[in-house]
């Protein structure tokens, strides 16, 4: 069964879990980064996972709820003070502008095949989170806050590409 899940935007603001998500990947980063500033907002993530498999609402909920398992698998964790904000859609079925004299029939897959599309979200979102990490560039916020790139966290802990 092919599962084209695609994670279109993903906003990783929380310095915190790029830092354990480095930690993780590269075991000599230290977390001094983050103990050397207190931080009050935990950041928050945002995701917006698009498909053509053929779900229904029920399903697609159900799907979108298994973003986090992606999260996790990058280091992230989930506290009271961030937002983790999840939405999604499918393209599968095409509802006519002008309404049809007929009952429109919506297909979906069966519950029996629904395990793939969870395990094909999860890794979307993984990916997803990971390829903004890579391609991200170092930036300077308001009142001087920083944030590095990781390849700017490579260099500084002297850890070879």
């Amino acid at each position: 069964m092919n599962l084209p899940f695609h994670s279109y935007a993903v906003n990783v603001s929380d310095s915190n879990t790029r830092l354990i998500l480095h930690e993780r990947i590269f075991r000599n980063i230290h977390l001094k980064e983050i103990e050397s500033r207190e931080e009050r907002h935990k950041g928050f993530v945002i995701i917006i996972a698009g498909t053509d498999l053929p779900v229904s609402e029920r399903q697609l909920n159900r799907i979108i709820k298994r973003t986090v398992t992606g999260l996790s698998r990058t280091g992230s964790i989930i506290t009271t003070e961030s937002g983790e904000v999840a939405i999604g859609f499918s393209t599968a079925t095409r509802i006519p502008h002008d309404q049809t004299s007929q009952c429109m029939s919506v297909p979906m897959i069966h519950e029996e095949e629904i395990d793939n599309a969870f395990r094909a979200i999860g890794e979307a979102t993984e990916e997803a989170v990971l390829n903004s990490l890579i391609t991200a560039r170092h930036v300077v916020g308001r009142d001087g806050n920083e944030r590095p790139a990781l390849k700017d966290l490579l260099e500084k802990h002297t850890i070879k590409r």
